[in-house]
């Protein structure tokens, strides 16, 4: 019987090397929580999903300017105005009043308020006699806050 040559048995060592890790690898990641296909751990909170929903929350208006859908008179619990903003319609003015213009995020949206009219800006609304316009939007940022300036401050 014929010897294999030293290069072919170093090879067959290093590929059932190779095949062991690879188990002992698998093994150690399934262990720790893995299944075959997911690349999440079973303790994360990722759920599969089969279905995708579309939401209409939010869109940009014809001036690139992000809003709250109007046509839905009210999102995420908070009542918007014809231009899709948390705020009283901008045509009710009064104009013995000083008037405010808010421009921000979810916060000024008033997003974390556990009530609606608990916003920063539905209490400066309440107890300052002025008319206080919100124009947060969620997910705005800079870009946006500039864009609704340039449009409605004028």
């Amino acid at each position: 019987m014929a010897m294999a040559s030293p290069k072919i048995s170093l090879w067959a060592f290093s590929a059932l090397l190779l095949a062991v890790l690879l188990i002992l690898l698998e093994i150690g990641v399934r262990w720790a929580g893995f299944a075959p296909g997911d690349v999440s751990p079973e303790w994360a909170n990722f759920k599969q999903v089969d279905t995708l929903i579309v939401y209409d929350d939010f869109g940009v208006n014809e001036h690139g300017i992000l809003v709250a859908n109007a046509s839905r008179h009210e999102v995420y619990g908070r009542i918007v105005n014809s231009e899709g903003f948390h705020s009283p319609e901008f045509s009710d003015v009064d104009s013995t009043r000083p008037t405010a213009m808010l421009i921000g995020d979810s916060f000024t949206w008033g997003m974390s308020a556990t009530d609606i009219d608990s916003s920063f800006a539905s209490i400066l609304r309440d107890r300052s006699g002025w008319n206080i316009y919100n124009f947060g939007i969620p997910a705005a940022d800079p870009v946006q806050y500039s864009l609704i300036a340039e449009h409605y401050v004028p």
